[in-house]
Formats: structure tokens, C-alpha cells, sequence
């Protein structure tokens, strides 16, 4: 009967402690690869953290430099769609004020104005949408090839008719027109470096009266990337001072109070 009860027992057992030994071989190799991982992951973690910061760093770079002169790759698809999205507003309150300053000096006459990266030419539409004199020329200096392709399809008409000219060189180097009425560009001034270079070159330029104009975002402060040299507002208007303009004035948006400014002056 011992025996028997015995047998039974055993019978009973060795599964059971079979059982036991596959759960703690289990949970051993678990622990084992935890450990593991946690080992991996505390001595690759530092290097991981530092590719990103280094990927973020190169790509913000890429999208700065990118939102001066987009070019052909995706990078710049995303700066100019970006731009496309932010800048509508900003661009026609520009050209509003610009309208009003000439109103404001009776200025009837055809004028020569000079836009300076006009990028997908949303201000150029807008100002072409509203009445002036018939013999005005527009003058748009872009130095993205991207952006001037699109602007040389968009207004095939305006250039034919000679409304419209789209120049592809540095404003510095090779401006395109003389006794200007206007030289404006929205979110181009953080660009413009060494900036009294061109603010001189932009005086010399303009006739008597000339108007100076430069719409510019807060959120460029933040951008922290030497591409983008221009945002204290302050300084600006003091080179623009210095470079001969007179009448110096920021102007806050009504569209979009607190984010967005016009720098304005007059020769």
C-alpha cells in the first residue's frame, strides 16, 4: 500500500516539478535578457541621444537654410510649404502698408518697386489684384531657382507685358533698377548679412522719398541658427538709421499683434 501510494506520488510529482524547473529556467533567461537590454541600453543610450540631438541640429540647419533659398530636395518642399502657410497674411498686410505710406505721400504716379525674395509670389499677386498707375514695374529679386521657375509660370503674362521682371542675383551685387520708389520683402532681413552692405546698396538705389520696407515674424527669434542673423528689431532699425533712412518707424500687425512687425524708413 506504501508502495502503491509511493508510486502514485511520484507519478504526481515529476510533472509538476518539471513544470516548476521550465518556469524558473524561463523566468532566468528573461531576467538575463533584461539585464542585458538594460546593460545595451545604459552604454548606447548616450550615443543614441547624441545621433539625434546631432540629426535635429543638422535638420533645423537644413530647414534655416532652406527658408532663404529653397532649393530642389525635400527639405526645401518643406521649407517652401511651410513658408506657403505662414506668410500669407504677412505678405498683404505688407503690401497695405506699403499702399497706404504711398497714399499717405500722394503718390500717384507709376512707381518702380523692388521685392525682395518674393518666393512664391504671394505679395506679388496681391499687389497686382489691387489699382495702380499702368506703367508700374515690379521688379522681384530670388535667389532660389525653385522659386523663380515658379514665378516665371505664374506670371508668364505680367513678365511678356513687362509688368512684371524676376532677377536671380544677390541684391548686393547686381541690383536691378534706379530711382526706386519702394524696396520691400517679407522674412527677408534676417537673411541680408552683413546687413549695412545691403541697407547701403538699397539707399543708393532709391530716389528722394524712397521707401524701405522689411516684414518680419517674432517666431524667427527663436530659430537659434547663425542663418538667420537679423532678429533683434531694435538693431535693425538703428542700422537702417545709420545707412541714411530717415522717419524710422516699426509698425505692430493688426492682423497678427505681438507676432508679426513692419520695419519701415524713408531716404
Amino acid at each position: 500500500s506504501d508502495q502503491q501510494y509511493n508510486t502514485q506520488y511520484c507519478t504526481r510529482c515529476v510533472p509538476l516539478m518539471t513544470s516548476t524547473s521550465t518556469v524558473t529556467s524561463k523566468t532566468t533567461v528573461a531576467i538575463a535578457i533584461a539585464g542585458l537590454a538594460i546593460a545595451v541600453g545604459v552604454h548606447l543610450l548616450p550615443r543614441l541621444s547624441f545621433m539625434i540631438s546631432s540629426w535635429l541640429t543638422s535638420f533645423r540647419h537644413n530647414l534655416a537654410k532652406n527658408a532663404r533659398a529653397p532649393s530642389g530636395s525635400l527639405t526645401g518642399w518643406l521649407a517652401a510649404k511651410l513658408m506657403q502657410a505662414g506668410n500669407t497674411d504677412n505678405n498683404q498686410e505688407m503690401i497695405d502698408v506699403l499702399l497706404e505710406r504711398q497714399r499717405r505721400a500722394a503718390f500717384t504716379a507709376a512707381s518702380t518697386l523692388v521685392e525682395l525674395g518674393p518666393g512664391n509670389g504671394m505679395s506679388m499677386e496681391y499687389l497686382l489684384s489691387q489699382s495702380s498707375p499702368p506703367e508700374t514695374v515690379i521688379h522681384g529679386i530670388e535667389i532660389s531657382e525653385r522659386f523663380r521657375s515658379l514665378l516665371q509660370q505664374k506670371f508668364s503674362q505680367q513678365i511678356q507685358e513687362g509688368t512684371l521682371r524676376i532677377h536671380g542675383d544677390d541684391a548686393r551685387d547686381n541690383f536691378p533698377a534706379s530711382n526706386v520708389d519702394a524696396i520691400y520683402g517679407a522674412n527677408v532681413v534676417y537673411f541680408l548679412t552683413p546687413l549695412d552692405s545691403y541697407l547701403s546698396v538699397f539707399y543708393q538705389h532709391l530716389q528722394p522719398g524712397g521707401m524701405i520696407l522689411f516684414a518680419v515674424q517674432e517666431m524667427a527669434k527663436g530659430m537659434g541658427d547663425p542663418i538667420f542673423v537679423n532678429t533683434d528689431w531694435d538693431l535693425v532699425l538703428e542700422q537702417m538709421k545709420h545707412a541714411g533712412f530717415t522717419d524710422i518707424e516699426q509698425v505692430e500687425s493688426k492682423r497678427n499683434p505681438g507676432k508679426t512687425y513692419f520695419l519701415l524708413g524713408f531716404k
